[in-house]
């Protein structure tokens, strides 16, 4: 992104990078969204079946964790604005999900 001084400074980039994650975040998929400095946690509304853990997976071009507990959700890793990057990624793809009638349709039915 430019502006009319040229690249923004890294921590310009970071904030527009925050801001987009929480848009991205709000959909009905995602419970929570936790940044820390070098982990990402997601945690969801339901776990993901099997395929979905698929085609998740196989888009991303970076590993990611699942954790179950109390929560189910996923983890990325990284540092600085790749972090950021990743969880963006990571949260396109579970909307990716979402446009083929996976997460979103199940989350309704359980409202």
């Amino acid at each position: 992104m430019l502006d009319r001084f040229g690249q923004l400074p890294p921590p310009a980039v970071a904030l527009f990078e925050l801001r987009r994650l929480r848009l991205l975040g709000a959909g009905p998929a995602v419970e929570s969204l936790r940044v820390f400095q070098e982990v990402a946690e997601l945690a969801l509304r339901r776990p993901l079946k099997p395929d979905e853990i698929r085609t998740v997976v196989g888009s991303l071009p970076f590993q990611v964790e699942f954790f179950t507990g109390h929560e189910f959700g996923l983890r990325v890793r990284g540092t600085g604005i790749a972090l950021l990057h990743r969880t963006r990624e990571t949260l396109q793809a579970l909307g990716a999900l979402r446009g083929a009638g996976g997460v979103e349709a199940a989350a309704s039915k359980t409202r």
